[in-house]
């Protein structure tokens, strides 16, 4: 009898397995991409330019029309690769933090800016074009300084972007991001 109070249960939790479907209604396709990344080493100071592109997925934009704050964070690392070693040893890490809400009754973004946890811009803007620059695009933004890359030849350069947090089976938090990397020489 007791064998087969455990088959029935055991054919009860199969079906109902089976039966369910992942949930997939709030895990958007991670479609976006760092693109453009440029870095220039002038005037002892590592510069970084990129663009991403295709984080406005439609859950960002649904949430933005809701008057929902959209953040996105930047974080550029500069490494000193060694061989035969994962990782490396971080010689610089800057954040920048783009943020964005959108007001429905003067239809206008807000915008504010934070390096480093410390804010340096806050504007608004009409424009979604300008928005949508405004929280994309870095450019020529100092990364390093001589005194953090004295006695490099060649660093690499990480750059990632996590642009929408959501909830994965309603359970476990997680932040879609992009990520690139690219070897940067320092000699003139």
């Amino acid at each position: 009898m007791e064998l087969s109070k455990r088959l029935i249960l055991a054919c009860l939790l199969l079906a109902f397995w089976a039966g369910t479907s992942p949930v997939r209604a709030q895990e958007p396709v991670p479609s976006a991409g760092i693109h453009d990344l440029k870095a220039s080493f002038k005037q002892d100071v590592l510069k970084v330019s990129y663009t991403v592109e295709g984080a406005f997925t439609p859950a960002v934009q649904e949430r933005l029309v809701s008057a929902s704050t959209i953040r996105f964070v930047h974080r550029i690392r500069v490494l000193h690769r060694r061989p035969l070693f994962f990782g490396g040893r971080v010689l610089a890490e800057r954040n920048i933090e783009t943020s964005v809400r959108y007001d429905n009754l003067t239809r206008q973004y807000a915008l504010t800016k934070i390096v480093d946890g410390a804010p340096v811009e806050s504007t608004t803007t009409e424009s979604e074009q300008e928005m949508r620059r405004f929280m994309t695009e870095i450019e020529d933004f100092d990364v390093a300084g001589a005194a953090q890359l004295a006695g490099e030849e060649r660093v690499t350069l990480q750059v990632r972007a996590e642009y929408e947090e959501t909830w994965l089976l309603f359970l476990f938090p997680y932040t879609y991001k992009a990520q690139r990397e690219k070897d940067v020489s320092l000699v003139r």
